[in-house]
C-alpha cells in the first residue's frame, strides 16, 4: 500500500527539486510530560509547539532548548465550533488592551520561544482586527515568526503578517488527522513528495506514540532522499519571499483539526 501511495504522490508533484527543505512541528506540547519527553527525542531539528498555560510546557520547552531544539508558542484562538480554549487563549470581540495581555504571558510561559502558532483559531484567523493587533504585538517583541496552521480555508493570518513585516510561512500537511500508523505513513510520504516537487514544505504532527514512531522511523532516511530537516525558522529565512507563492491554497477547504 505504501509503494502506491509514493508512485501517487510522485505522479501528482511531478519532477524532484534538488536540496528540498521539510520543517516538522510537533503541536499540543504541554499537557502530557512523558510524551513531551519521548517527542524531545526525535532525531533533528524539530520544532516544538506548546500550549501556553499547561502544566510542562515551561519544564519541557526548557529541555527543548537544551537539546538545540526550536520552540514556538501554539496560542490557542477562538475556533467557529464551540471548542474549549484551555487555560489562555484570544476570543473574539477580546479587547486590545487584554489581547496584548494574553499573547505577551502566553509567550514568557514559554521559555526561549522564537514564534507563535494558533491552535484552532478558525474563526480569529479570519478577521483582520485580532490578526493585526497580534503581528503588531510579534514586531514590538521583535525576532517572532508567525506560522499559520491553516485550520480554516478563509484564514488570512500569513497574509496579515506578512503585511507586517512578521516573518511567516504556513502549513502545508497534517500528518495525524487520523491516528493510525499507516495513514501517518501515507501522510508523510506525500508530505515528502510535495517538498520535493516545491522545495519546501511544513507539516503538522501531535506528541501521540504512533506520530512519534514513524517520525522515528522516518527522519534518519532524510539524508539519503535529498532532503534536509531544518526548524522553521530557517526554512521562514530561506524562502525569502515577501508573499508565500510556492502553493496556493487559498481555494482548498481545509477541514479544522487544531
Amino acid at each position: 500500500m505504501r509503494f502506491w501511495t509514493g508512485l501517487v504522490a510522485m505522479l501528482l508533484c511531478g519532477p524532484a527539486m534538488a536540496g528540498s527543505l521539510i520543517a516538522i512541528v510537533i503541536d499540543d506540547m504541554g499537557n502530557n510530560l512523558s510524551d513531551g519527553q519521548l517527542a524531545l527525542t526525535l532525531p533533528g531539528p524539530v520544532t516544538y509547539a506548546f500550549l501556553p498555560g499547561t502544566p510542562h510546557a515551561r519544564d519541557l520547552s526548557r529541555q527543548a532548548y537544551q537539546s538545540r531544539k526550536e520552540s514556538i508558542v501554539h496560542l490557542p484562538m477562538e475556533a467557529i465550533e464551540d471548542k474549549l480554549l484551555g487555560p489562555v487563549g484570544l476570543t473574539d470581540g477580546m479587547p486590545s488592551e487584554e489581547l496584548r495581555r494574553v499573547v505577551n504571558e502566553s509567550i514568557e510561559s514559554v521559555p526561549n520561544a522564537v514564534g507563535i502558532n494558533n491552535h484552532m483559531g478558525s474563526l480569529l484567523t479570519s478577521q483582520r482586527i485580532p490578526m493585526e493587533q497580534l503581528m503588531q504585538i510579534l514586531v514590538q517583541r521583535g525576532n517572532f515568526y508567525f506560522l499559520d496552521s491553516r485550520t480554516h480555508h478563509t484564514t488570512i493570518a500569513e497574509q496579515v503578517a506578512l503585511e507586517h513585516g512578521v516573518p511567516a510561512t504556513r502549513r502545508d500537511f497534517f500528518l495525524d488527522t487520523i491516528d493510525e500508523y499507516h495513514h501517518i505513513e501515507q501522510q508523510f510520504d506525500l508530505f515528502l513528495a510535495h517538498a520535493q516537487r516545491y522545495g519546501a514544505a511544513v507539516a503538522i504532527g501531535h506528541p501521540g506514540k504512533k506520530t512519534l514512531a514513524v517520525l522515528q522511523k522516518e527522519l534518519p532516511q532524510l539524508a539519503q532522499k535529498g532532503i534536509e530537516l531544518v526548524p522553521v525558522s530557517r526554512l521562514i529565512a530561506q524562502q525569502n519571499k515577501p508573499i508565500r507563492s510556492i502553493v496556493k491554497l487559498e481555494k482548498i477547504k481545509i477541514p479544522e483539526f487544531q
